[in-house]
């Protein structure tokens, strides 16, 4: 190697160091990561391993314990050996330079160092560089064998082999590819007289790989008898994996030393031995493949015989079994995008190396790389002219049949791009060097080939760079799925925090359920985690630092946690937004202006990157606040009377298909309006709750909120229309808003008395309205930042519900005055629009998805809830919607949605019952 050459492979070396090491620690871990990690810890802590194909190999477990042992766990050492097994796979083209040539080699090795796809995936703990540099070293090996004839190099070969089974199962997709390419060669030069078919170097290079992998086509053997290839623990599995796989192993061995025992045999006897491979050399190859291969799938013997089972049956059957379930169901085009995106540059030159290499393979002379592009110990004879021949053909195989296979496979994830754009490193490298040397007296085409190389790399350099540090752990990128969020280091601040204030020997407890168990176990593995099979009980608290819980699974346990816990919202798994499923959009302005955003600066028009992400799962933090603690809220034992108003007139029965309430509203002179969204009727009743009108309002309003007007009148917000509409005593409409200019797309939520008129929540528009007794505007709506979903009068202010921030807002004259968290919102609007009363010094609202009513303190300290229960001990309340004071009628109303009913509550015996609650906490 020239001084120059050693000089740019150096520098290409510490480019690659840095870019695949440098913040190796900085971004989250993903789902997948968490379960590498987490595993591979209790693998170095606790000596406990089972493989399992679900995870892939054994490999990485075992590499990464090994770490975790010699120097700690942590984000940064959980990712080096993938890190380092993705520098080895791209200086590892150095030892190419006999097959691509020096310029050839080189230029792929910094394809490679440029790929965005290799390049993160170098910084990921996943299996792919390590498959990456084992079906390097595979190909490597069986190609100098070619040439040498060496059983050196067919251990290279098998070396390369046994990394990539042990590491992921894409190796049966990469050993089909370069097995059916030996075959075909062998073939080939046997009927051209080249070699014997039996015995010669291809031949014996796809003799050694069928043998070798005979032993994990068991799983094929156990269709037909019915077998699970899956059930691993099944006392009768390791017989099974001993008839099928075992009987594999040993008639592939037989008759692969029949076929090396044959050759020998039919060799003169002065010419000494068969060179390359004897039965001895295949035994020995065979037998140390199957033998290392069994160490890592039983975790160095702890786990026979069911890593046998798992490894050498599983290993196929488990993933020939999830071709049907297509996780992801991404289209069949969908790394073809994902190239578009990331790949162009390794696309561009391979492509433009194939016509180069369709010529070259058609002369009868001429070399695949010229003689003065190879390194001076490269071999020149006519057995490395055929290597080099064959091996133009097999990038050209590789290449194609990478996206082929990938693109038909059942499960299309982003990781895999690695593995079709491998080969196109290689192709574009060898294309590149030869245009450069055919076109060196063309200045100008020289010239436009160096630019647009320059250019498409610095883009490609520019990708990878945003990629692996600006947008490293956001779903802007395509590149990643199910990728943990920077929220996860919150929680791992968190534990630190909260451990920082333990003593020796105290370790950080922490409750979590099933739907936060990943990534975050890998944050919790020096913790005392434990996990909730249930739904959150208070003896489940015992001793507990931090909760980590789903949103539905916070807000049913709200009640138990509100006193002692601070709650904090966190996205713990974001998944990249997936028009591209529609291509179609791609046929109007907006969706190609989109998809050109998208591929300029990874960011969609009107997608914001934040806690409202479209495709995301959140999760629920709870720190324990520092003090005694001070338990559950309590329950307020106040009776609850079911009213029965919906009856047939007819008969004096109850209705038969029951009652959706929504709204309900009281006014002064206690008559009571109810909404029923199930037949669109706008009941009204006495104070006895008599019908006051048998035709008021029949099948023509779904009204979902309702606020009594002067002389009988009532307006009301029309869940159907979303307009405001002013109905009189008689049914009649009277007036209506919402249809105006600038009131238009509007969506009312909530609608009050305020005075001689109306006060109005808009939720599409963020803002408050403010309408006289006829529904006409009075001055101009007052802007919020947040779409309020619910309105109550307030002795002088108004009540809001702000939803989506999971809170109350006090608001005066327009103006928020005061505001405090509502966690059981979860979910609000999609379970049901809250109600909001204000009963003295008391707020209570109701809590849709929690079936249960809250009562707070007017600054927002939660004080009580109720959740009443029916005999059978189930929640009384399906949906609890609508509240209601009604003080001429002495009771608080509530309309519950989806149990068809309407409640009241007697007031004095619900203010006696908050007065006495209130006393005894001061």
């Amino acid at each position: 190697m020239s001084r120059r050459e050693r000089w740019l492979w150096t520098l290409l070396a510490l480019a690659v160091a840095a870019s695949r090491l440098l913040g190796l620690g900085d971004r989250a871990f993903s789902h997948d990561e968490s379960l590498h990690g987490f595993y591979s810890y209790q693998l170095a802590t606790r000596g406990i391993y089972q493989h399992d194909p679900m995870m892939h190999g054994p490999l990485q477990f075992h590499l990464n314990a090994l770490v975790f042992r010699l120097v700690g766990a942590s984000d940064t050492t959980a990712r080096l050996t993938a890190a380092v097994a993705g520098i080895g796979a791209v200086l590892l083209l150095l030892a190419f330079r006999p097959l691509l040539g020096r310029r050839g080699a080189f230029l792929a090795a910094t394809l490679a160092a440029l790929s965005p796809s290799l390049a993160f995936y170098s910084r990921y703990m996943r299996n792919e560089s390590y498959v990456a540099f084992a079906c390097l070293l595979w190909s490597l090996g069986a190609f100098r064998y070619l040439a040498s004839r060496r059983r050196a190099d067919l251990g290279w070969m098998v070396l390369g082999m046994g990394i990539a089974f042990a590491a992921k199962e894409v190796a049966f997709l990469f050993g089909a590819t370069i097995g059916l390419f030996f075959l075909t060669l062998a073939v080939v030069r046997a009927r051209r007289g080249g070699e014997p078919f039996v015995g010669g170097a291809a031949g014996n290079v796809a003799l050694v790989n069928a043998v070798l992998v005979a032993p994990f086509f068991g799983a094929l053997l156990h269709l037909p008898f019915g077998w699970s290839t899956v059930a691993f623990d099944d006392p009768a599995a390791p017989g099974r994996a001993l008839v099928t796989s075992g009987s594999l192993a040993l008639v592939a061995l037989a008759v692969g030393l029949l076929l090396a025992r044959g050759r020998s045999r039919g060799r003169p006897q002065d010419e000494g031995p068969a060179p390359g491979l004897s039965a001895s050399t295949l035994t020995g190859l065979a037998l140390g493949f199957w033998s290392a291969l069994a160490l890592l799938f039983t975790t160095l013997g702890s786990n026979a015989p069911r890593g046998l089972v798992s490894g050498f049956v599983g290993s196929l059957g488990y993933w020939l079994a999830q071709h049907g379930v297509q996780r992801g169901s991404q289209p069949v085009y969908y790394y073809l995008l994902l190239v578009v995106l990331y790949e162009l540059l390794p696309l561009g030159a391979a492509l433009l190396a194939v016509p180069q290499a369709w010529r070259r393979l058609g002369r009868r002379g001429g070399a695949a790389v010229p003689a003065a592009d190879l390194p001076p110990t490269a071999p020149n004879d006519a057995g490395a002219f055929a290597m080099r021949r064959a091996w133009l053909a097999f990038l050209l195989w590789w290449s194609g049949a990478g996206l082929v296979l990938y693109s038909l496979a059942g499960e299309r994830m982003p990781w895999l791009t690695v593995h079709i754009v491998l080969p196109w490193l290689l192709t574009g490298g060898w294309g590149l060097a030869r245009a450069f040397a055919a076109w060196r007296e063309r200045v100008v085409w020289r010239a436009a080939l160096i630019g647009a190389v320059a250019l498409a790399a610095l883009a490609t350099a520019a990708a990878s760079a945003r990629l692996l540090y600006r947008d490293a752990d956001l779903a802007t990128e395509m590149l990643v799925y199910a990728h943990g969020t920077p929220d996860l280091h919150r929680v791992a601040d968190a534990i630190a925090a909260r451990a920082a204030t333990k003593g020796p020997g105290e370790r950080v407890v922490v409750a979590h359920d099933g739907a936060t168990s990943w990534p975050l176990l890998w944050y919790l593995r020096d913790t005392d985690h434990r996990y909730l099979t249930h739904e959150v009980a208070a003896a489940d608290l015992a001793g507990v630092d931090l909760l980590l819980l789903s949103p539905d699974a916070s807000r049913k346990a709200w009640p138990l946690v509100a006193r002692d816990f601070e709650e904090l919202e966190l996205l713990q798994l974001w998944w990249p937004v997936e028009g591209y499923r529609e291509p179609s959009r791609l046929a109007t302005r907006e969706g190609w202006q989109a998809a050109w955003s998208y591929w300029l600066t990874r960011r969609l028009p009107g997608v914001e990157v934040g806690p409202h992400w479209p495709l995301r799962q959140e999760m629920r933090l709870l720190v324990r606040r520092a003090g005694a603690a001070r338990g559950p809220l309590p329950t307020l034992a106040v009776p609850v009377l079911p009213l029965e108003i919906w009856r047939d007139p007819a008969t004096d029965r109850p209705r038969e298909n029951g009652a959706a309430p929504v709204a309900v509203a009281a006014d002064a002179a206690g008559r009571v309006l109810v909404g029923d969204l199930l037949t669109h009727e706008l009941l009204r009743f006495d104070r006895a709750l008599r019908p006051l009108a048998a035709d008021a309002v029949k099948g023509g309003v779904s009204a979902a909120a309702i606020a009594p007007g002067e002389g009988g009148t009532a307006a009301v917000v029309d869940a159907e229309t979303g307009l405001a509409r002013l109905f009189d005593a008689a049914g009649r409409e009277l007036a209506r808003w919402g249809e105006a200019e600038g009131q238009q797309g509007a969506r009312p939520t909530g609608l009050v008395r305020q005075g001689d008129g109306f006060a109005l929540s808009d939720a599409a528009g963020s803002r408050i309205c403010f309408l006289t007794a006829r529904l006409e505007p009075r001055g101009a709506c007052v802007p919020l930042e947040f779409a309020p979903e619910a309105l109550a009068a307030g002795a002088a202010d108004l009540l809001v519900a702000d939803a989506t921030g999971r809170r109350v807002v006090r608001l005066r004259d327009g103006r928020v005055t005061a505001a405090w968290p509502f966690p059981g919102w979860e979910g609000v609007p999609a379970v049901g629009r809250p109600g909001l009363a204000e009963l003295g010094p008391f707020v209570l609202a109701t809590d849709p998805g929690g079936h249960r009513l809250v009562v707070f303190t007017a600054a927002g300290e939660v004080v009580a809830t109720l959740e009443p229960r029916d005999r059978d001990d189930n929640l009384l309340w399906k949906r609890p919607e609508g509240l209601a004071v009604d003080r001429t009628g002495g009771r608080l109303l509530l309309a519950d949605r989806d149990g068809g009913k309407l409640y009241a509550l007697p007031l004095p015996r619900l203010e006696a019952e908050l007065a006495s609650l209130a006393s005894s906490t001061r």
